[in-house]
């Protein structure tokens, strides 16, 4: 009896295969580096000279008057209230030291981390992004183009993409500090107490923000998987050139 030699069916190189799935896992996975903390964060205080005694020759005149560096840190604009006896405007800055970012980053994130906060809802608030020089001075009030802005409901943290200006026009443009002003986005509140806020962080929370940078890379789950599947393709491939 004459025997039938079988040739193995003709199948797609290991290698072509190998690199579709790489490809594929770098498409898909992402990794994100340590978070960046500011290297500076203060509110600016238009309205009032100080906390306590209050100081009543500081008018509302869009004029910064205090720089509460290292204290809260909060946002907003009350033009007619009882806390102080007089209306006062908080804006919050923010500077990041990104001089270790990557250019190729894929995206970059702006976390805000929400201590508490006060209605009515939804509170608008002005995210305005400008290139930092990691200082804050009283000229930081009106720094900064305007760049999106969110409606805060109650949910915390606030992500914000920022890639755009931090990545491409911070890292790329070779700057090291990426600087945001946050300002209430509505027209001054006008009623009394309670007026809207929102507080990122108080005399003993933090950090109230932070940058994450993400790049796109396989995780390690999945290389793991790209293994066990190669594996099985060589041991099949092996086992029929044998039978060959």
């Amino acid at each position: 009896m004459t025997m039938e030699r079988r040739m193995p069916a003709p199948g797609i190189p290991v290698a072509t295969i190998l690199c579709g799935l790489a490809a594929g896992l770098l498409a898909a996975g992402s990794a994100v580096a340590a978070p960046i903390v500011p290297v500076k964060d203060t509110i600016l205080r238009d309205g009032i000279a100080g906390y306590f005694p209050v100081d009543p020759v500081a008018p509302k005149d869009g004029v910064p008057d205090f720089n509460a560096d290292g204290t809260i840190l909060q946002v907003l604009n009350a033009a007619n209230n009882v806390v102080f006896g007089k209306p006062y405007e908080d804006r919050t800055i923010l500077e990041f030291d990104v001089s270790g970012m990557s250019a190729a980053a894929s995206s970059v994130v702006l976390r805000l981390n929400v201590h508490s906060a006060n209605g009515p809802f939804p509170l608008k608030v002005d995210v305005y992004t400008y290139v930092g020089d990691g200082a804050t001075t009283l000229s930081d009030w009106s720094a900064g183009t305007l760049s999106t802005s969110f409606s805060y409901t109650g949910a915390a943290p606030i992500d914000i993409d920022v890639t755009s200006f931090v990545r491409d026009d911070v890292v790329s443009g070779g700057h090291t500090y990426a600087g945001f002003n946050l300002r209430y986005g509505d027209p001054a509140y006008e009623g009394s107490d309670p007026f809207p806020y929102l507080v990122l962080r108080s005399l003993e929370n933090g950090p109230a923000a932070t940058l994450e940078a993400f790049s796109a890379v396989p995780e390690p789950g999945s290389l793991a998987l790209v293994g066990l599947g190669v594996a099985g393709l060589l041991a099949r491939r092996s086992g029929s050139a044998r039978r060959a």
